[in-house]
């Protein structure tokens, strides 16, 4: 791949790494938050090997991609303003001394980030925001460490840092810690936060801020991103257009993305989600590369025709919808061939010419594939793990929603 992705795929790329710092008590607040469907257990015939290939030079141009702007936040009991007459707090005064002096006692000590934002990124439409960026989408995440987020964009500027600070229950506090982008060391600001029932958006409502670039950033709706590391829920996905809402099961996911596709592994129980976007054929599926990309209309008709003509394949596919879009259920049961001496068939890519990904399945394994016809695109979807049944299959996707825009809104 070439290192001059767009910066979508270039910010998740770093993100991905995120998941392995979120502490369990995120984790375990999820699994409560996240209601599961109870789901039938019956043996499963057949395995899913799946071994992707990409290349890796797109992560290595991040730093040079991508600017961040750290903005500290928190959660902790008490609210008080400069001049104001404080909520008392609860609890005795942390201690060290306060980032922010000036407060009610207790308030202004660095604190975690809340775990609502642990828990996944976070990502926002946005208009042009005078003297920062024109990007036309931002993210917030959480740092390593766990008390300061970055809002990730693209644009030539330093790093405006802020540490998260202890500070009124269903809000956010933060304070600068460097000069630059319209803050100033100190500046301190209030954000009220309002989480939706179902976790997929959060809501930062300004209360007060020193620094107005700062307020212009945060001051809106924001909507879980599920296609970098996250812990379950619900979430819309990034990757592509159309992107869709989804609800996972609560666990820890990781994420690998690419042009036009989005894998998330989870660790117990081991699960994978993959998708793809107008997805490409190969011209020789039984050699160790796939020969060349060979493009297929991007109907349900014609993926489903090329999936009948690899080598072992057979098809066997049952109609239904996945919200409100006509969609395919298919079942591909495979035996080994003589044409394929290793006994493996590449089965699809990414139709960009850049990325390399190869999913592949050996012969004497069924797979099963859903299709989705989303008004002229076709998006393919895959659940897999041992003894996945057609019950979990489709309880997780009658959860998917397509949309054109992200649910995301400055209030």
């Amino acid at each position: 791949m070439t290192t001059d992705r767009d910066f979508d795929r270039i910010a998740r790329a770093w993100l991905d790494l995120m998941p392995d710092e979120v502490p369990d008590r995120v984790l375990a607040a999820v699994s409560q938050a996240v209601a599961t469907t109870p789901q039938v257990r019956r043996p499963f015939d057949a395995a899913f090997r799946r071994v992707p290939h990409m290349k890796r030079s797109l992560f290595g141009a991040l730093a040079a991609a991508a600017i961040v702007a750290v903005i500290g936040l928190s959660t902790l009991a008490g609210i008080g303003r400069r001049g104001s007459t404080p909520t008392p707090l609860p609890s005795a005064s942390p201690a060290g001394t306060p980032l922010v002096p000036g407060l009610a006692p207790g308030l202004g000590f660095p604190a975690p980030a809340p775990d609502v934002l642990a828990g996944a990124t976070w990502i926002a439409e946005v208009d042009v925001i005078q003297g920062l960026f024109h990007d036309a989408r931002i993210r917030l995440a959480v740092q390593p460490g766990g008390r300061q987020i970055a809002v990730i964009y693209q644009a030539q500027h330093s790093a405006q840092v802020s540490q998260a600070v202890t500070g009124p229950p269903a809000s956010l506090s933060v304070v600068s810690v460097a000069d630059g982008n319209g803050c100033a060391v100190g500046d301190y600001g209030v954000y009220g936060l309002a989480s939706a029932t179902d976790g997929a958006t959060l809501t930062l409502t300004l209360v007060s801020d020193d620094c107005g670039p700062r307020a212009s950033l945060l001051t809106r709706t924001w909507t879980r991103e599920i296609d970098t590391g996250n812990t379950g829920g619900r979430g819309v996905t990034g990757s592509f257009s159309p992107s869709f809402l989804i609800t996972l099961p609560a666990a820890k996911y990781k994420a690998e993305q690419g042009i036009d596709w989005f894998k998330l592994e989870s660790d117990v129980p081991g699960r994978t989600l993959a998708a793809f976007h107008n997805p490409a054929g190969w011209t020789a599926p039984c050699s160790e590369d796939g020969g060349s990309k060979l493009p297929i209309e991007p109907t349900i008709a014609a993926f489903t025709a090329y999936l009948q003509s690899l080598p072992g394949f057979t098809v066997e596919f049952s109609d239904l919808t996945i919200d409100g879009h006509p969609a395919v259920v298919l079942t591909v049961p495979s035996v080994k061939t003589a044409d394929c001496p290793g006994n493996r068939v590449n089965e699809w890519t990414t139709s960009d010419p850049t990325d390399n990904i190869r999913w592949f399945l050996g012969q004497g394994d069924t797979d099963v594939i859903y299709l989705v016809d989303v008004d002229g695109e076709l998006v393919l979807l895959q659940w897999l793990g041992e003894a996945v049944t057609r019950a979990e299959e489709q309880t997780l996707f009658a959860t998917v929603h397509f949309t054109d825009t992200l649910p995301s809104t400055t209030p």
